[in-house]
């Protein structure tokens, strides 16, 4: 009995302890709680006191009125940030002061006030000053209706004054203070909600990750003599795929940086200072790549999220994290993009003159991509609800995500010139069938890689590829041989890391044979026009060219075949180059370059992907960081030195 008796004697003084410090975090939490309540009073004295100022007629910057309520809108997050703190004490302190009062073995209540049970303080004023719709309290209490009135007020007082600085500066200031203020208010505000109105579930949630927290190893990864194991399928975190969604198709930039070149170089009238424009390049670049097209690109994982779930290359591909809520963030870092791409052109517009129209070329871009966007959706939605895909269909889907080449290609032109030329038109229809080549040969090796190949280069399924109809259907293009895993043959080889357009293929009419003799004719005809030349100079010879590309082939006399073209559509415009007598102007020199060294891209671009497989093209931008940060450690090395042992 004496045991059990030290034992309760040492429970009852341990959950004392924990107790009397929690009280005393609360009154320090009191106490920082009134002294930031006035910080954040001054504070709006002083940005009404800005309002006044500005309000006399007093010309001040922009970025000082737009920056000036970043003081107030901090002090009220400490403050609410403080308050969610408080919320969790305040659980944590009732539930301290039931435990005390069964381990102390206390009376029911006080003899001095009956029904008042003891060590209840906590309970008690919790009662009286609840939020909770729920809580048990008097329906007529004074309390919450002061809370709720001191936040108001703050709030709107706050809200007023930022409103009314806004209105006192350009629309590209507006669009970043509605961003960062109205934005960080409703953050602000659903956390108030949810920490007040919702302050059980708020404290269940925080103590099952309490649970979670408990047993996990405090030891850094690296220390951890025990590490995880197993596939994993999605190692990308939610912010390395926030900030940069698909960092792979970051290679299809130079096709935007192509057309604000060839808009400086086809038009007499445009003399281009490229010094001058780099910053303008690189802020339509920032705007059209990786904004409103990772954008995009948000939006085709979201709705494909089961497909690259069940994709044998998921984590190479690194697309939508496993991550609880990741949808709705995913679709709110989607809306941040786009909205600050039209900052971007608000800026343009207001506050800058630049050489290059950016709003002109990020509106209509933006109305490009995302209306090809909801084609493209469409139609994969109706794949996957009849999970097969015709040729046609293929067709379709190929043709809709070529059509994304020429999109950037008349961002860039017409961040230069609005005029269209015949080279434009052209040039647009060589991009689209680039694009037909480049994405069928690379969903090419995306479908090797849900099969296994046997000795006899035969595909035998290893993974669900039905969620991926025109996959399917583009191996029956190019007559890939596929059959059922029967025992007969043993799988040896995966097929993501063949190289499937180099062993796998058989001779046939292949989109990517149609893409390229659509580029070879396109330049070949109407590059000339770059130099002078009439367009239907060379277009005998160009469809020629073109048909000879597509002549079925396979392996290796499939690649001899692209560099055969690729040779003699060089010729041709070499032909056509030296009968064109030089002209003075600057530019001339480098259209001609230009125009001749084009016909060569489709073969190298084949050359390429036929010597990868579709691991090796997913992993080339992580080895492309990694010899980027291998090199700045050997220039490390090199500055610094070597250091004697000590």
């Amino acid at each position: 009995m004496a045991g059990d008796a030290n034992v309760t004697d040492r429970v009852v003084d341990a959950l004392l302890r924990d107790y009397e410090q929690a009280r005393e975090d609360e009154r320090h939490f009191q106490a920082l709680q009134s002294s930031a309540i006035a910080v954040a009073l001054t504070a709006l004295s002083l940005l009404g006191a800005v309002a006044f100022v500005i309000g006399g007629n007093t010309r001040v910057p922009d970025v000082i009125l737009a920056g000036a309520p970043l003081m107030v809108l901090t002090i009220l997050a400490f403050i609410q940030a403080g308050g969610a703190i408080a919320v969790i004490r305040n659980y944590y302190m009732r539930a301290l002061e039931r435990d005390l009062r069964a381990a102390a073995s206390l009376p029911h209540s006080l003899s001095g006030y009956p029904n008042l049970p003891p060590m209840s303080l906590i309970e008690l004023q919790t009662t009286a000053t609840s939020l909770n719709p729920d809580s048990s309290r008097s329906k007529h209490s004074f309390q919450p209706f002061m809370t709720a009135f001191v936040f108001s007020a703050v709030w709107i007082v706050f809200g007023g004054l930022v409103v009314y600085l806004a209105l006192n500066v350009t629309l590209a200031w507006q669009m970043m203070m509605l961003l960062v203020y109205g934005g960080s208010a409703t953050f602000i505000f659903i956390n108030v909600i949810m920490t007040n109105r919702r302050d059980h579930e708020f404290f269940a949630r925080h103590v099952s990750f309490l649970r979670d927290r408990i047993e996990q190893d405090l030891l850094p990864q690296t220390l951890k003599s025990r590490r995880p194991t197993g596939p994993r399928v999605n190692s990308r975190s939610f912010l390395s795929y926030t900030l940069l969604p698909r960092p792979d198709d970051l290679i299809k930039g130079p096709f935007l940086f192509a057309g604000v070149m060839l808009a400086v170089l086809s038009s007499p009238t445009i003399r281009g200072d490229w010094a001058s424009i780099l910053g303008d390049v690189t802020l339509l670049w920032v705007g059209a790549e990786l904004l409103l097209y990772q954008a995009r690109y948000q939006w085709n994982d979201i709705r494909g999220r089961v497909e690259d779930r069940v994709s044998p290359q998921s984590e190479g591909r690194g697309r939508l994290p496993e991550i609880a809520g990741v949808v709705p963030k995913t679709l709110l870092a989607l809306v941040a993009r786009v909205y600050l791409a039209a900052v971007i052109v608000a800026i343009d517009g207001a506050d800058r003159n630049l050489g290059l129209d950016l709003p002109r070329a990020l509106t209509v871009g933006f109305v490009l991509i995302f209306g090809l966007a909801v084609l493209y959706e469409l139609v994969k939605t109706r794949l996957r609800r009849s999970g097969r895909c015709s040729q046609l269909t293929l067709a379709v889907i190929l043709t809709l995500v070529g059509l994304g080449y020429p999109v950037r290609f008349v961002i860039g032109w017409l961040a230069v010139t609005s005029q269209a030329s015949p080279a434009l038109w052209w040039a647009l229809v060589g991009l689209w069938g680039l694009g037909v080549a480049f994405v069928s040969m690379t969903w090419m090796l995306e479908a090797a890689s849900y099969f296994r190949v046997t000795r006899n280069l035969e595909l035998v399924p290893c993974a669900d590829i039905t969620t991926k109809p025109h996959l399917n259907t583009l191996l029956r293009a190019a007559r890939v041989r596929t059959r059922d895993w029967n025992g007969a043959a043993r799988p040896v080889v995966d097929g993501g890391a063949t190289q499937a357009l180099r062993v796998l293929t058989r001779p046939s009419l292949t989109p990517w044979g149609i893409g390229s003799a659509i580029w070879l004719v396109s330049v070949c005809a109407a590059g000339g026009s770059l130099v002078g030349l009439d367009v239907t100079a060379n277009l005998v010879t160009a469809l020629a060219v073109g048909g000879v590309v597509m002549i079925p082939a396979s392996g290796r006399w499939e690649l001899l075949l692209q560099w055969l073209c690729a040779l003699a559509g060089l010729g041709i415009c070499l032909s056509q180059a030296m009968a064109v007598a030089p002209e003075p102007e600057p530019h001339a020199a480098l259209r001609l370059l230009l125009w001749v060294s084009l016909p060569l891209v489709p073969a190298a671009l084949f050359t390429a992907l036929w010597s990868q497989s579709y691991a090796a093209t997913r992993a080339l931008f992580h080895r492309m960081l990694s010899d980027i940060a291998n090199l700045a450690a050997k220039a490390y090395a090199v500055i610094v030195g070597d250091s004697p042992a000590a």
